[in-house]
């Protein structure tokens, strides 16, 4: 892997440069030659992009218009294979790749049927007619810089110098050497479908919701209850609402699948700058899911952008990060907005049966691109006041289900990422975030006044039938008594300015408190079902309130980093119970040397190598052998041991769901084991004899002594550091459809499940796979003249293994390092290693 420049000897190169050439009009002057001048057409002016040592480039623009033309240009430089993998998901065209195999054609149906208007009209389309007239031309213009990319592409005008070509994926490239050939052009709805798209994965439920009711059909009452579990396993505080109703928490909360952020006041810190802290937690892929950029439409220009910060491929703008006034991080927030309903046809198959009448479904035909050029037509069928019916539940003979998601409303939610980019204060920061409708997020961020604030904005459907009657976390029926009443007022939605505790922090947490006492359905505001265990809220909660008042960036970065695992520390003692009340067995199954290890354990889940050798420190190395014999049990408990034998016994291919389930199921049943009703899932149901939790505990350390030295390929335990088991790797996009081609890694990570250091994994036949984490990691220091940030990306800026700027940022994202983002524009002219001009 190559080596970024460090911290250190970026600061010295910036301070020999005493005298930085003189700045022109367009910018254009600089030690470095112009690399490549291209033709950009719409452009109102000369544009310069500088790309600084780290591989990020930096627009430099007279206006926002020219600024975003050329992030659409460059994006598509380094990163198209992402941005036309997403677009061909978002719109449901993957078969124009593959052709109509029938998996991927049940994938595009059912993301056509997903992303499709109650009125059958592509989202994209909708989206994009609603937005105001100057972010509709920004839209436009960064569609248009993707054309003028695919054009010069095309013409063999821009080779691997300069803005690199698009032959990062090797293998794509042989399987589809015409494909830039025959793409068609991109259109600002286009934008609008990849950002439904990408808010559908931060929101929808759809999943989840057809497995809970396999579960519910499958298993009694009790197992669904025990199984099913949504009191978190810790708690943190809740965020104020402006609700008086809502039940508010004095002490403790909860989280759930993914990400962190937290900001924290002045008092708060050691030198009275707000900070901002944010790490999204997404799948790992290659190239890394962000594309980072800085766009400055002010310093030779007339625009309003000074912006540093990540956003997806395909995406104009920034999404996090910050202006030179404010900086703002995101997670999910996790709103229930994805109603499944149940519907009931007429025999004719063309009706449905709502409020005593037969209401006509609506027929929609859609049209599939062929990789010959051809389409294959197809039938979509619309409930007019619920949504489309998921294609796979008439096809199999089954109910028909329709889905009804907030993503069929007409939002403007790209107003608020323009916005934040305009935002000089926490006035406009609320504001801009009052326009967000879809995907839910935990929107903070701080000014340059020193003010900090919190919104979470978004519609949220008002059900306000009885919940118990009809959860919204299972299928409802069709036939009307579980219908929306519009949506929640915003004047409900959790929001807090300047809190008296001095900071907020989310882990997409219960930030209302609905999951305390275990039902979710007996509030007066229903926000949402499925939440997570706590332990990463509850992690970060302890570190912000016992650093309060001398937290800095080196406090920020460390509690990013933090991989402290609470769910193991509650959990080992149940193994070390074991091993002690059962000694003969454990040593006849050759397990009881696990003692020493977890008896010394503090939880922390560190790789335990250097560069793949047993060099650390020896508490280190003992401490992350600890957490591979544990992390190994507690997935075959998880998946395999606990309670899979009765899902088995149950029906065909049932599951948990997610890992947060599994976990908190897992966390549940052993900690109410002594309740008979609870004991009963320590027995195998496919043996004859009754097994103890005890016995179950030891045969699954067992198993899991095994697998590690297969793994591993010895049975010394002193050689299962966790750096050789947990590997963090990140697959392109033929791995992601199943496929195999380029991948970062394998590399040892630190981190576990539920850590704050995220790191989620999948045990496979490499060992466990990280699978997602930090998609970004990045931390704000808000003062009174600017804004300074410092950053970590997962792999690197251009997707082309030939470029230096393909993995160069890799290493120090795995050993929690960070680079500073150089924001002004000596700072960028005085370090830039490459550099383009875009001309009118």
């Amino acid at each position: 892997m190559r080596k970024q420049l460090t911290t250190i000897a970026l600061a010295a190169a910036l301070a020999a440069c005493n005298d930085p050439a003189p700045k022109t009009a367009a910018g254009l002057s600089g030690p470095i030659p112009v690399s490549q001048t291209t033709r950009l057409p719409g452009l109102d002016g000369p544009v310069e992009v500088l790309r600084d040592p780290y591989g990020v480039p930096h627009v430099y623009a007279q206006t926002d218009a020219d600024a975003v033309r050329v992030q659409g240009y460059l994006t598509a430089a380094d990163r198209y294979w992402q941005m036309e993998g997403f677009r061909l998901v978002a719109k449901g065209e993957i078969s124009s790749l593959f052709g109509p195999i029938k998996p991927v054609l049940d994938l595009d149906l059912q993301y056509r049927a997903i992303f499709m208007t109650r009125d059958g009209r592509p989202q994209g389309e909708v989206l994009y007619e609603v937005l105001p007239a100057e972010i509709k031309d920004l839209a436009d213009a960064y569609a248009a810089g993707i054309n003028a990319w695919i054009a010069d592409a095309r013409a063999g005008r821009n080779g691997q110098s300069g803005p690199h070509s698009w032959s990062g994926d090797r293998l794509l490239g042989v399987l589809f050497p015409d494909l830039l050939d025959r793409v068609p052009q991109w259109t600002g709805p286009d934008l609008l479908a990849i950002g439904r798209f990408q808010q559908w994965n931060l929101s929808g439920t759809l999943e989840m919701e057809e497995t809970a009711a396999d579960l519910q059909a499958a298993l009694t009452t009790t197992q669904f209850t025990q199984l099913i579990q949504f009191k978190p396993a810790a708690t943190s505080v809740a965020i104020p609402t402006r609700a008086p109703a809502l039940p508010l928490l004095d002490d403790l909360g909860i989280d759930t699948w993914g990400s962190n952020n937290w900001v924290v006041a002045p008092d708060g810190t050691s030198d009275g700058l707000p900070l901002v802290a944010n790490d999204p937690h997404l799948a790992y892929l290659n190239p890394p899911i962000f594309h980072m950029i800085g766009m400055d439409t002010q310093t030779f220009g007339n625009g309003e952008f000074n912006l540093y910060g990540v956003s997806f491929a395909g995406i104009p703008g920034i999404l996090i990060g910050h202006s030179e006034h404010v900086a703002w991080g995101v997670t999910v927030l996790g709103y229930d907005v994805t109603d499944l309903y149940e519907e009931t046809l007429n025999p004719q198959r063309d009706a449905v049966w709502f409020q005593d009448e037969w209401v006509k479904l609506r027929r929609v035909p859609v049209h599939l691109r062929m990789p010959d050029g051809g389409t294959l037509e197809k039938t979509m069928w619309i409930v007019p006041h619920h949504g489309p019916i998921l294609p796979k539940t008439l096809d199999d003979g089954e109910q028909p289900r329709s889905i009804r998601w907030t993503g069929q409303e007409a939002t403007q939610d790209f107003r608020t990422f323009y916005g934040l980019a305009k935002a000089a204060d926490m006035d406009e920061f609320f504001e801009a975030v009052g326009h967000f409708g879809v995907g839910a997020q935990n929107f903070l961020g701080a000014d340059t006044a020193g003010e900090i604030g919190y919104y979470g904005h978004a519609l949220l459907p008002a059900r306000d039938w009885d919940l118990h009657d009809y959860p919204p976390f299972l299928p409802l029926p069709g036939t009307g008594p579980a219908e929306w009443n519009g949506f929640v007022d915003s004047d409900r939605l959790p929001r807090v300015r300047n809190p008296a505790r001095g900071y907020v922090q989310t882990a997409n947490h219960d930030i209302v408190g609905n999951n305390t006492d275990g039902d979710p359905l007996n509030d007066e505001l229903y926000t949402w079902g499925w939440r997570d265990l706590g332990f990463r809220t509850n992690r970060i909660e302890t570190e912000l309130v016992d650093g309060f008042g001398s937290h800095s960036t080196d406090t920020m970065a460390a509690i990013q980093a933090d991989n402290l695992s609470l769910e193991g520390l509650r959990m080992e003692q149940f193994i070390i119970q074991a091993i002690d009340d059962n000694p003969a067995l454990a040593r006849d199954l050759g397990v009881d040397e696990a003692r020493e290890y977890l008896d010394d354990w503090q939880g922390t889940t560190p790789t335990g190598i250097r560069d793949g050798d047993n060099d650390a420190p020896a508490a280190e190395q003992r401490e992350s052998i600890a957490a591979t014999i544990y992390y190994t049990w507690s997935d075959l408990v998880q998946n395999e041991t606990l309670f899979q034998d009765e899902l088995d016994a149950a029906g065909d291919d049932l599951e948990l769901f997610s890992l947060r389930e599994r976990t908190l199921a897992m966390v549940r049943i052993f900690e109410q084991s002594d309740d008979p009703a609870f004991a009963v899932w320590f027995d195998d149901v496919e043996t004859a004899k009754v097994e103890t939790r005890d016995q179950m505990t030891l045969a699954a350390l067992a198993e899991a002594f095994d697998i590690i030295a297969d793994r591993l390929g010895t049975t010394r335990l002193s050689e299962w550091q966790w750096g050789k088991m947990h590997l963090w790797n990140a697959p392109d996009f033929l791995g992601i459809v199943g496929l195999t081609e380029e991948e970062l890694g394998p590399v040892g990570q630190p981190g576990a499940n539920h850590t704050v250091d995220v790191a989620d994994a999948i045990l496979t036949d490499r060992g466990f796979e990280s699978r997602q984490g930090p998609a970004t990691r990045y931390i704000a220091q808000v003062g009174p003249d600017r804004v300074r940030s410092w950053w970590a990306l997962p792999g690197g800026i251009v997707f082309d293994p030939d470029s230096p700027w393909y993995d160069n940022l890799l290493q120090d994202y795995l050993d929690n390092r960070y680079f500073p983002a150089l924001l002004t524009w000596d700072e960028v002219h005085a370090a830039h290693t490459e550099r383009f001009v875009f001309r009118p």
